[in-house]
């Protein structure tokens, strides 16, 4: 994707601010109110407070196009009652990325002539490219982290919903969730401080601690799916984020 150092740039705070609006500051009430025209005008009005912030920009056209095409994504997808909730979840996330995508193709330097960059904006700044680039790497982790928290605990939860099976007996509130979290984080960090063979061993001790306690093969099955997805998402994630640091190097 040739978007050169400056478009790259862009699509990174666009991205982040995405995640932020989307997993961090979205409540579960919210979500379940999608449909309602004032629930949904206060969600998007987030995004776009959220690409300000982070982006510094005030392009006209850069953010009506990702306010209106936000919601209209948003408005499809609360009025998908028959549609498997993780191909609608799939399908409105692509959709979103795709305009970040295509707003960064069109205005690549974004960021760049944004109010914290450019030095003739209404608020004059003149930041090195080292303080640049620790901001980005910045943003890159923070998304990251959400990738690897609500956004992959969302997609397992959609995911394992095609295997329904509740024979596990007494267990801990939300347990399976957090033990998700942390296992992925885990992940994340290891590729952080380069030791990604580390993820085997994380594997193996939870494989040993999950399987003592399994009654079954249709047990064994459900949990072995839920582990190697789970540890898909944060190995691809991981891996992801190290390629984005690499992009905003200085040559």
């Amino acid at each position: 994707m040739g978007l050169g150092q400056a478009g790259y740039q862009t699509f990174i705070v666009l991205f982040a601010a995405h995640l932020m609006a989307d997993f961090v500051v979205q409540t579960d009430i919210m979500v379940e109110n999608k449909k309602k025209v004032c629930v949904s005008l206060l969600h998007t009005g987030i995004v776009l407070l959220a690409v300000i912030i982070l982006s510094g920009t005030l392009n006209f056209f850069a953010i009506t196009i990702i306010g209106v095409t936000h919601y209209i994504i948003d408005w499809w997808k609360a009025h998908q009652e028959k549609f498997e909730a993780l191909n609608a979840f799939s399908v409105d996330q692509i959709l979103h990325v795709s305009v970040l995508l295509v707003v960064t193709l069109l205005f690549p330097r974004l960021y760049e002539h944004g109010i914290w960059l450019d030095p003739n904006s209404i608020i004059p700044k003149n930041f090195s490219q080292a303080t640049v680039q620790v901001y980005l790497k910045a943003l890159i982790g923070i998304s990251a982290l959400i990738l690897v928290t609500k956004f992959s605990g969302i997609v397992v939860r959609h995911f394992m919903a095609r295997f329904p099976y509740n024979d596990f007996g007494k267990s801990l509130r939300n347990a399976g969730l957090y033990i998700g979290y942390l296992e992925r984080l885990l992940v994340l960090f290891l590729f952080w401080v380069g030791y990604p063979s580390g993820v085997g061993f994380v594997f193996a001790a939870k494989s040993l601690l999950r399987f003592n306690q399994v009654r079954s093969r249709k047990t064994s099955e459900y949990v072995l799916i839920g582990s190697l997805l789970s540890f898909t998402l944060a190995f691809a994630i991981a891996w992801g984020a190290q390629q984005a640091v690499k992009l905003i190097q200085i040559p």
